[in-house]
């Protein structure tokens, strides 16, 4: 993690940076998509968890659908890998992202494809992988940004999807669902 750090630091040094969260956030980005070891791609999952926490929202969701589709990718790629760590982090930055998101932007394929990703490893075989992806769909479901504001939904758009997805599991593993959404 500190050799990550220090080398995306000194990228960001060397370009006349000024060391804020969103060029760590894309000098982070761009190292995610060119890391190869497992070890290297968790220690930067890691510290992206970390920075875009406090990168503006302005950025997250003008990079959203590239942020989204480089995560998918290292969650597709770690999805059955020994080693669970890089997959945590990146659950919970897609949720951190999500978050962010604008209502408007919930009705796109691609976000609740995105969401669906979060959610399938809410059942994962891994305790700690099944503990971030949790975390993140009651992150997104109580937490999104958009449910703070004035104009504020009385529910989440992905609270019907969630639910489905959860009876779904339960009738696959043996129990009845005592009530069906339609």
């Amino acid at each position: 993690i500190c050799a990550v750090l220090a080398a995306v630091t000194e990228v960001i040094r060397s370009q006349g940076g000024k060391e804020t969260e969103t060029e760590y956030f894309a000098a982070l980005m761009t190292t995610l998509e060119v890391v190869e070891s497992e070890e290297s791609q968790a220690a930067v999952a890691y510290l992206l968890n970390l920075v875009m926490k406090r990168v503006p929202a302005p950025v997250l969701k003008s990079k959203f659908s590239d942020t989204t589709k480089a995560f998918m990718d290292v969650m597709s790629k770690q999805a059955s890998s020994d080693t669970s760590s890089a997959l945590r982090w990146i659950l919970s930055c897609l949720a951190t992202l999500l978050r962010k998101q604008d209502v408007s932007v919930w009705s796109y394929p691609s976000t609740l494809q995105a969401y669906h990703g979060l959610l399938s490893f809410t059942v994962h075989s891994k305790p700690k992988v099944r503990k971030a992806a949790q975390q993140g769909v009651c992150s997104i479901l109580r937490g999104s940004d958009f449910l703070f504001s004035d104009d504020a939904l009385s529910h989440h758009p992905a609270t019907v999807t969630t639910a489905k997805f959860c009876i779904k599991e339960i009738e696959q593993a043996g129990g009845e669902a005592l009530w069906s959404f339609t």
